[in-house]
């Protein structure tokens, strides 16, 4: 209710400063613009008064009305007790004429503000005017046609003209592909899909071909000159850029992880006593890298064995003594026992004999190990890799996927600077989109470069058409630690950019084809 107050106030600030001065006001009523409603005034006779200062008034009459209502309503608001009136009066004193003269103040639009440079420059007409000697200012300077300027706007306002001409056309094509791409987000996507397609059509394609179209009207006045040589040279260029295929470096967040790997624990609370490896150093399946006691373990077991003694004992004793046959049942059951408990004691005394699963490097050993700490099965002591599997993988764009052959060259560069990037050459291509990301290392929700949401499953899946690309190092000059990021830069596949932006295109109709 505050915003059409404000708004109607505007509309009859117009009217009546017309009336005012002696003009008719033919129509006052409600407009639809993208879809939204808007009142206006038609104020078009401004143009019969002679006096610049009568026409520049009639074009602020609006303005100025929301701004008087605005310092009123500031006033109001102050002496009004909390609640919906105070709120919005709030809404008419600071809200309402800011937003007015932000889009009404405007001189590239036939707002307000356009009718006010307009009156200001004592120039009717102005954007058409501008328009056309834009166009004017455009031939002469690609052929140097020789030709008067069009209309009897001053010498001295050309620059000016000229340069408001182009920024009203860029402003065009960026408010309506705007509005565009809103549509198209917020709204249905077949509307935002027509709407941009309209906009290319009407702020590119159209002005192209008439512009090209009037050159053949002055054809003869067309003559070899320096002018000339640099439009074509100009126009050449430009279609060589836009048509021929050009060797390009793509790049994506990628990581590199080793594929054959072993973490180190121990298996046992036990203390550390001997320590039989360092950090690079080459190791071979089995061989054992740490030494670890155990007290407890130890004890355990020597009992356990000193009981079996015993009991062995016992039964050789008994096997003399016919009356003692039937317990001997008993002790056998309980040395079978015994010996179990011992054999798995002795298993255990094995397993603080810390050895690696497989053959390869040592790439980390825990901080601050040392003989005589105690360790327990949730301390990593060590990170064996196979140097041979190690492996990259990059996550593409559905833009960038068709750019990558196997056998592709490039390199991998590590996030952090610790490591020197490395050759690497492509393997394989995924041929379909990645559902969910299975490496959370590259999700935006934990560091990574790939903008992803949670699942309430707890999966991840990217915001964008990703394919995975793995790939695989030539040389590493060190190794690296298990997961690492990065970003793969690799030589793509040449293509022009005309069609670059037709795949990009193309992949947005196929993509919304269902809508």
């Amino acid at each position: 209710i505050a915003m059409i107050i404000a708004k109607t106030a505007h509309e009859l600030g117009h009217a009546y400063t017309a009336k005012r001065y002696g003009l008719r006001v033919p129509t006052m009523g409600i407009a639809l613009l993208v879809f939204w409603p808007v009142l206006y005034t038609d104020s078009s006779e401004a143009w019969k008064l002679n006096n610049r200062k009568q026409r520049l008034a009639i074009s602020a009459a609006g303005i100025s009305a929301e701004f008087i209502i605005a310092v009123l309503a500031l006033l109001l608001w102050s002496l009004f007790p909390d609640g919906p009136i105070r709120s919005a009066i709030f809404v008419i004193a600071t809200t309402s004429w800011i937003l007015t003269l932000l889009v009404n103040i405007n001189p590239f639009v036939r707002f307000d503000g356009y009718y006010l440079l307009s009156d200001y420059l004592d120039i009717p007409n102005l954007q058409n005017r501008a328009f056309e000697l834009a166009r004017w200012k455009l031939h002469e300077w690609l052929f140097g046609l020789g030709i008067p300027a069009p209309g009897t706007i001053p010498a001295g306002r050309h620059h000016l003209l000229i340069a408001y001409a182009w920024l009203a056309w860029a402003y065009r094509l960026l408010l309506f592909t705007g509005i565009g791409l809103l549509v198209y987000h917020l709204f249905f996507k077949l509307a935002g899909i027509v709407l941009l397609a309209g906009v290319f059509s009407w702020f590119i394609a159209r002005p192209a071909f008439l512009e090209i179209k009037s050159w053949y009207t002055f054809r003869d006045r067309i003559q070899w000159n320096t002018h000339t040589v640099i439009s074509l040279l100009l126009l050449s260029g430009s279609l060589l850029l836009l048509f021929v295929p050009w060797n390009t470096r793509i790049s994506a967040p990628a990581i590199v992880r080793y594929t054959s790997y072993s973490h180190i624990y121990p298996q046992h609370q036990a203390r550390l006593a001997e320590i039989y490896i360092q950090p690079g150093e080459q190791v071979t399946r089995d061989q054992i890298l740490f030494l670890l006691k155990s007290p407890e373990l130890d004890h355990k077991h020597r009992q356990a064995e000193r009981t079996v003694d015993m009991l062995n004992l016992q039964l050789s004793r008994q096997a003399t003594q016919a009356s003692k046959i039937e317990e001997g049942g008993v002790l056998n059951r309980e040395l079978a026992k015994t010996l179990s408990e011992a054999q798995g004691y002795e298993e255990q005394l094995q397993q603080l004999k810390i050895k690696t699963p497989i053959s390869g490097t040592v790439v980390e050993i825990t901080d601050a190990l040392t003989s005589g700490r105690w360790v327990n099965k949730s301390l990593q002591l060590a990170l064996v890799v196979n140097p041979d599997n190690l492996q990259v993988e990059a996550y593409f764009t559905e833009d960038k996927i068709g750019q990558i052959k196997p056998g592709t060259s490039g390199y991998f560069y590590p996030e952090t600077a610790l490591y020197p990037p490395f050759p690497v050459h492509v393997d394989s291509i995924g041929h379909a989109a990645l559902t969910t990301l299975d490496n959370p290392f590259q999700s935006s929700i934990y560091g990574g470069d790939i903008a992803s949401q949670e699942q309430p499953d707890g999966s991840l899946l990217p915001n964008h058409s990703i394919y995975s690309v793995k790939l695989t190092p030539e040389t590493v000059a060190e190794p690296v630690n298990q997961v690492q990021r990065g970003e793969v830069r690799i030589a793509g596949t040449p293509r022009s950019i005309a069609g670059r932006i037709w795949q990009s295109v193309a992949a947005v109709l196929i993509r919304e084809s269902g809508f």
